[in-house]
């Protein structure tokens, strides 16, 4: 996402509440950003955003609320993350509600979305799971391979290989 934007000043909608909605929600809370948490049950939304509470400013916004609602807060983000592990309840109807220049995500990868054809067909900038859990492994072999005995220079040449590899 930060090599598409900017994350700095955003209001964030955030589909889903289960661990992964927490660990994103958690970082943007972190980085100053205003957060929105819809999911399925809106209680589990309510429960995430008393849970990021704790992280925020006191000039931050957090709300949240159940799929109903989605229409509500489309229109105020400028990223919209969906954290819902199968499907997603947006439609290309949805993006006529969105702010132009949004930036859509998700944190599956690797097959058919349907968040990523409505990025296609509307030419939407879109942002997949890969880049994330590539993110996790760099910072998890960062803190191992001089563990292992393994140079610096040795970890960042294997990196960027699998980098080139996982971009194809």
């Amino acid at each position: 996402i930060k090599e598409k934007t900017d994350i700095n000043n955003k209001k964030v909608l955030l589909i889903g509440a289960g661990g992964s909605a927490v660990s994103i929600g958690y970082e943007f809370v972190r980085s100053g950003n205003d957060l929105v948490i819809v999911n399925r049950t809106g209680s589990k939304a309510e429960e995430v955003k008393a849970y990021l509470s704790g992280s925020k400013t006191a000039k931050q916004q957090l709300d949240w609320g159940d799929f109903d609602r989605l229409p509500d807060f489309l229109g105020l983000s400028d990223i919209v993350i969906n954290t819902v592990p199968e499907g997603c309840p947006l439609s290309v109807r949805h993006t006529k509600l969105m702010k132009k220049g949004v930036l859509l995500a998700e944190t599956t990868y690797g097959r058919k979305s349907a968040l990523k054809d409505i990025a296609k067909s509307t030419g939407l900038d879109y942002v997949d799971g890969r880049a994330m859990l590539f993110g996790q492994f760099v910072e998890a072999t960062a803190k191992v391979y001089p563990v292992l005995g393994v140079s610096g220079e040795r970890h960042k040449k294997a990196l960027s290989a699998l980098q080139v590899s996982v971009e194809r």
